[in-house]
């Protein structure tokens, strides 16, 4: 019931305003309500140590109270004492914790800001990268170019060295013109 979750979530050191916007909120089961209120759903609390001595400073207001007269509801079952109630120090909502961003950023700010620069640098790497494979592959093109104009040039020499077919021509006797041979010009 409501009345049940109201003590048990006040035994556990919420306070009845905590446990009604847990409630209005649409959490009914203590876990549930627990877990919301924990996360800091309506607002940030931190668990502190709360000494066995009592204590008169500010946050004594935010622990709840030990004698009879509590503003929890009290429980329609017989209640039970846990252990820890007078033994030492037990752990309640302390008040909430302001949070400065000027002197000090969230952890998240700080790590998006490193995931950021680690994900700029990864990107300088693979550009970097890109550029010197790009760098490379062009190189390669260049030589197999400069390769193949080489050897269409030797191919080239080599048909001009070698005749298709020698052939002797004999020029008419009398002539002024010598002899060819192979394409040469011999005069006698």
């Amino acid at each position: 019931t409501i009345g049940e979750l109201f003590h048990t979530l006040c035994e556990m050191g919420f306070s009845e305003e905590q446990i009604q916007s847990a409630v209005q909120a649409g959490h009914f089961s203590v876990p549930d309500a627990a877990e919301w209120l924990l996360q800091g759903e309506n607002l940030r609390h931190k668990l502190v140590k709360t000494p066995s001595l009592p204590v008169s400073t500010a946050f004594a207001a935010f622990n709840p109270p030990k004698d009879a007269g509590s503003s929890c509801p009290p429980s329609t079952s017989h209640s039970q004492t846990s252990p820890n109630d007078s033994r030492g120090p037990s752990l309640v909502l302390g008040p909430p914790q302001p949070s400065s961003p000027s002197t000090d950023p969230p952890p998240l700010e700080s790590r998006i800001r490193q995931d950021k620069s680690d994900f700029q640098e990864q990107q300088r790497m693979r550009v970097a990268n890109e550029a010197r494979n790009e760098r490379r592959q062009k190189k390669q093109e260049r030589e197999l170019v400069l390769k193949r104009i080489a050897e269409d040039r030797r191919s080239l020499q080599e048909k001009k060295i070698q005749p298709s077919a020698p052939t002797e021509t004999t020029s008419p006797p009398g002539s002024s013109q010598g002899q060819r041979l192979g394409g040469t010009v011999q005069t006698s």
